[in-house]
């Protein structure tokens, strides 16, 4: 492959989406003169949803490369972006939401893809609701920006962005005592679509931000785009007994073009000893 070919600046990108995410990546990539064409010929939800009535068979990263490619198909263009987000994990699972966003630029004429990640903790969850009353104690928690999902046994109602239309649903279900409430179950649960969750927006935001870093990253040596980090190195020493960790004290980078790579210190060559091993087992 020519490395020069693979430069991105100056072309035209498709991004395939319903949920309105053209302006969280495009202000990032249009500094590099990539010019974005959105478009929504194919129904993302067909690959699943996050309220789960469609269940998702693709990892996140597959994921996003096929909404990548169905953005090439559906517009004629060489190159797709699909994004796709994924809520679970982190650090403390189970106790604090998690959300791991991730683009993937795929170059069809090149047959080359760069992959961006953002993640961190997103402070919505869901709410059961026993009854009115405590629907209306938890009133102060509702933001207009964050869309709401109501489910029960027999509804399930998107968008809600609105305290009243949130208590309209639940009316909708004529529940008529606190046992009621009990047995249809119901939950409000966050709705994560981009377009709802200005949280979740922040690490689209950071992926595509990330994306055009690495657009921008050129090999030293043939000039392709992505020269990023593949690689950690272990061994920062610890300060007090100079001990290697596993703390990394160095990252390879490597061009995937011509494998041109260096060694890019760490920004931890050394440890406090909390950290190490030896000293705090």
């Amino acid at each position: 492959m020519n490395p020069s070919a693979t430069r991105l600046n100056g072309r035209n990108a498709a991004l395939l989406t319903k949920h309105d995410k053209l302006p969280l990546i495009q202000p990032f990539l249009a500094p590099l003169d990539i010019s974005i064409q959105s478009t929504d010929a194919f129904d993302t939800d067909e690959l699943g949803t996050f309220s789960g009535e469609i269940a998702r068979t693709f990892s996140p990263v597959d994921c996003a490369r096929k909404k990548a490619q169905l953005a090439i198909e559906a517009t004629g263009l060489d190159i797709g972006i699909g994004s796709e987000g994924s809520f679970g994990g982190g650090p403390m699972a189970g106790l604090m939401n998690w959300d791991d966003e991730i683009l993937v630029l795929y170059d069809a004429k090149n047959d080359f893809e760069i992959v961006s990640f953002a993640q961190g903790p997103i402070k919505v969850n869901e709410i059961a609701i026993q009854s009115f009353a405590e629907l209306d104690k938890i009133r102060s928690d509702f933001d207009g920006k964050q869309g709401w999902i109501l489910k029960s046994k027999s509804r399930l109602l998107k968008g809600l962005t609105e305290y009243r239309d949130i208590l309209q649903a639940i009316e909708s279900l004529e529940l008529k005592s606190e046992m009621e409430f009990k047995h249809q179950q119901v939950m409000l649960e966050p709705d994560f679509r981009a377009m709802y969750c200005p949280e979740r927006q922040d690490y689209i935001r950071k992926a595509a931000l990330q994306l055009s870093e690495r657009i921008g990253a050129l090999c030293p040596e043939c000039e392709a785009p992505d020269f990023w980090r593949v690689e950690a190195v272990k061994g920062a020493r610890c300060t007090a007994c100079g001990l290697a960790s596993n703390v990394p004290k160095a990252f390879i980078k490597r061009c995937r073009i011509c494998q041109f790579e260096v060694q890019e210190p760490s920004e931890t060559e050394f440890i406090d000893p909390g950290q190490c091993e030896l000293c705090n087992p």
